[in-house]
C-alpha cells in the first residue's frame, strides 16, 4: 500500500494529523484508543467493586466516544457499545441482591 506523504506534510493542526492517521488505519486508531481508555479506567478503579468500576468506566468512555463521534473521529458504533455496557451494568447492579 502506498501512502500519500504530501498530504501528511500539509497538515497544520493536531486534528488534521489524527484524522490522517485514522484514515490510514481504516478508522480504528481513535476507536482503539477509546478501548484502551476503557481498560485503563477499569484498572484504575479496581479498588472498588467490579460492577461499580465497570459502570463508571463505561459511562466516562461513552461520553468521550460520543464527543469523538460528533467530531467525526470514531464510528457511531463505539458510543453505542459503551452506552449498552453502561445500561446492562446498571441493570445488573439494580437487580443484584446484596
Amino acid at each position: 500500500m502506498a501512502y500519500n506523504m504530501t498530504e501528511l506534510q500539509e497538515t497544520e493542526t493536531v486534528y488534521q494529523l489524527i484524522q490522517y492517521a485514522n484514515t490510514y488505519s481504516s478508522g480504528l486508531l481513535v476507536g482503539l484508543f477509546t478501548v484502551a481508555i476503557f481498560i485503563v479506567l477499569i484498572m484504575a478503579l479496581k479498588r472498588y467493586d467490579f460492577g461499580n468500576a465497570l459502570i463508571t468506566s463505561s459511562f466516562i468512555t461513552a461520553v468521550i466516544s460520543s464527543i469523538l463521534a460528533y467530531i467525526g473521529l470514531v464510528n457511531i458504533y463505539f458510543p453505542i457499545a459503551y452506552i449498552s455496557i453502561t445500561a446492562f451494568t446498571a441493570l445488573f447492579l439494580y437487580t443484584r441482591k446484596d
